[in-house]
């Protein structure tokens, strides 16, 4: 087995884990937005990784799969950054 899998499985866990639980919540229990207007608010991070994904295969199609792992791996670290800072005082934007 090689490292596919488990590549798999952390992109996964970090895309949907935020996209689907960590980040909706944080809007609802930290920032107290019902879940109605919370919905809205996670309209940008929809689009951004429309755009994110398009960029990430025209890298991957550009020089292969291998070496393009590590900016696309720091990029996903960086933007993550954001979320451990964030608090119930954060600008919205």
């Amino acid at each position: 087995m090689g490292s596919s899998p488990a590549a798999l499985f952390v992109v996964g866990a970090s895309t949907l884990g935020t996209t689907l639980l960590l980040l909706p919540s944080f809007w609802q229990e930290v920032r107290g937005a019902t879940a109605l207007t919370a919905s809205p608010m996670m309209v940008p991070q929809g689009v951004g990784s429309i755009f994110s994904h398009v960029l990430a295969g025209r890298l991957t199609d550009a020089i292969g799969a291998g070496p393009s792992r590590w900016p696309r791996s720091f990029l996903v670290a960086q933007t993550t950054v954001p979320f451990a800072v964030a608090g119930p005082t954060t600008s919205t934007w």
